[in-house]
């Protein structure tokens, strides 16, 4: 299945994991996989957060930036550290988005 989903979105500009996946079977386990082997940017919410709950360093061996959207009750952002968007290799502080885009 993660080969199918890799090719899936190779020509993305960026990918959303999380939302509506679910933890049942073997999604937690998918979602670890998953993560050293997307080659574009990625935001990991929701589901895919659970999924990480006490095994958050899986995000040291993520091949491109991302970007977590953690909110009290998600399991990475329940580990009790200020930000868990450090362990994510290429990651943005936060307000750097915007600056960068022009967003307000």
């Amino acid at each position: 299945m993660i080969p199918a989903v890799i090719e899936a979105v190779s020509k993305a500009d960026v990918v959303v994991v999380g939302p509506g996946l679910g933890m049942t079977g073997a999604m937690p386990k998918f979602v670890k996989e998953l993560i050293p082997k997307l080659k574009v940017p990625f935001l990991l919410d929701a589901d895919a957060l659970n999924a990480l709950s006490g095994e958050a360093t899986v995000l040291q061996g993520a091949a491109a930036p991302c970007i977590l959207t953690p909110i009290r009750g998600d399991g990475a952002a329940d580990e009790g550290k200020p930000s868990n968007r450090s362990r994510c290799r290429g990651s943005t502080p936060p307000g750097t988005w915007r600056k960068r885009n022009g967003s307000r």
